[in-house]
């Protein structure tokens, strides 16, 4: 059966083509290793993303139809923890991204938020940073399970929050705080 496929398969192009009834294009894309990466990366950051819609994004639906979270956390513990972790992180964005303008807080090349020099004692802030850096891990930790490249590694968690730190540094909008790999705070210019 396969056989009869792929030679039916380079027929029906070519009797297109000579009918002129099909218009052939080839997109080739060429990236290096970081895009190819990044582009990994994000698809499964994505992923999540896709889920919280099709978990929330449910109007109209009877009651009786709409996926229970109770349900998925009884199905996949850890999908349901890194959905809401990504919940959380989503309600978060925009009062982390004022504090790092503030330069009261920034990113590390782990793959979490850090106090920058520049934060006195202020548990509002630190509570933030907690907060975040455990969604985050929550999302790590599903990330590095589901990932071929890191699932085989003693610690895929880690590994996929060093892959993110290599992201969000390399994203530091002008002004804003990081640590860079060697612990040292830089301000983005």
């Amino acid at each position: 059966m396969k056989r009869i496929t792929i030679i039916a398969a380079p027929l029906l192009l070519l009797f297109l083509l000579i009918l002129g009834c099909a218009q052939v294009e080839f997109n080739l894309e060429l990236v290096d290793t970081k895009t190819m990466m990044e582009n990994q990366v994000l698809g499964s950051y994505e992923e999540l993303g896709e889920d919280i819609w099709m978990v929330s994004g449910v109007r109209g639906l009877p009651e009786e139809d709409l996926p229970s979270l109770e349900d998925l956390a009884e199905e996949d513990p850890q999908r349901a923890a890194a959905l809401l972790a990504y919940a959380d992180s989503l309600f978060l964005n925009e009062e982390l991204r004022r504090l790092k303008e503030q330069a009261l807080l920034g990113e590390t090349a782990e793959g979490y938020l850090a106090a920058t020099p520049l934060l006195e004692d202020d548990p509002y802030v630190i509570e933030l940073i907690e907060r975040e850096n455990a969604n985050r891990r929550r999302i790590y930790e599903r990330l590095g399970r589901l990932d071929p490249e890191t699932s085989t590694l003693p610690d895929p968690t880690a590994e996929t929050a060093r892959r993110y730190g290599d992201l969000y540094l390399t994203d530091v909008p002008p002004g804003h705080w990081y640590r860079d790999a060697a612990g040292e705070w830089r301000k983005a210019g």
